[in-house]
């Protein structure tokens, strides 16, 4: 496709990182070794550079995405429907699909992503789409934002959950957030050990957010990801009424439903063979349940031993 003359691509990094990006046809924004912002490190740091070095005006647009996010024309065409047909957001996201590169290669942290996706047709489209404000979270990728949220909020933080600080200082502040219909694809991690040191950053820095709702929602996400190991080791030793009991069943029915739909999906879009997705969606519900085990060790750890420095899992 033809972009539009408008739009312009930037690669944003730091120095002396800039120098791998040389000729390729696109701006590359590096934050200099002398840009010391008063709390920003890391992403955050080369987030605010590139806010003060471009000089956004609140009629501009920023969308974030990774470094391996694939977006197509639809996608495109999605955000500029929604900076030229409405007035009401101030900033936007849609679904993130994990399968662009080596989808499968590890079932077990592709089916953590898959946990993510169905969370996006789920309860960040109830968020974004009806109550627009970012009540579950916000990822940091495919992030639409413009100027005015940007310039009223920065990047000043350090914060290692910086995408979350962003959301969260946006509901402060009255900014409210609309739906992307449209979705990019991006890329699992692809080893135990990224996929370790990715959730155990999130973890860390979400739970040391400042404030109260920041604190609960930290301890609300722990609790969805441990509860269903801590019921396996607790049920013979509990008596619940015959209601919670139905709950709980019908709980655990809508999580396997959502998790088998969320794995459909993603593999139909990658394009894989009919029996590869009825495997794959036989399998999900198991490796989940082996997922939400690593992913509540990985909690445990950040609590005991939080991340230092900031950790970028191979792509």
């Amino acid at each position: 496709m033809d972009l539009d003359p408008r739009i312009r691509l930037s690669i944003v990094t730091d120095e002396p990182k800039d120098t791998l990006f040389k000729n390729i046809g696109v701006d590359v924004i590096a934050a200099p070794q002398s840009f010391r912002p008063k709390k920003a490190l890391y992403k955050a740091r080369a987030l605010e550079w590139f806010r003060i070095h471009t000089q956004l005006h609140d009629d501009d647009w920023v969308l974030h995405l990774d470094e391996e996010t694939i977006v197509d024309e639809h996608c495109v065409k999605t955000c500029m429907q929604f900076i030229e047909k409405q007035n009401d957001f101030e900033y936007g996201q849609g679904i993130i699909l994990y399968n662009a590169h080596n989808f499968w290669a590890n079932k077990l942290t592709a089916i953590g992503d898959i946990s993510r996706g169905r969370d996006d047709y789920g309860k960040y489209f109830l968020s974004h789409n009806y109550v627009h404000r970012p009540i579950f979270g916000l990822h940091g990728s495919f992030l639409l934002t413009n100027g005015k949220v940007e310039n009223a909020i920065g990047w000043d933080t350090d914060s290692a959950a910086e995408d979350m600080w962003f959301g969260l200082e946006a509901w402060k502040l009255n900014f409210k957030i609309g739906w992307l219909s449209s979705i990019v694809r991006e890329q699992s991690p692809q080893t135990l050990l990224d996929f370790y040191k990715q959730r155990n950053r999130w973890f860390s820095g979400i739970g040391r957010l400042p404030g109260f709702f920041n604190r609960m929602t930290a301890f609300l996400w722990c609790l969805e990801t441990v509860n269903t190991p801590l019921t396996m080791i607790f049920w013979p030793y509990i008596r619940i009424p015959y209601w919670a009991y139905l709950l709980a069943v019908i709980f655990n029915a809508v999580e396997i439903y959502s998790l088998t739909f969320a794995c459909v999906v993603q593999d139909i879009d990658a394009e894989n063979g009919i029996w590869s997705i009825v495997l794959h969606a036989l399998i999900a519900p198991l490796m989940a349940l082996l997922g939400k085990w690593l992913e509540s060790l990985i909690i445990i750890s950040a609590i005991l031993n939080p991340p230092k420095g900031f950790y970028v899992i191979r792509k």
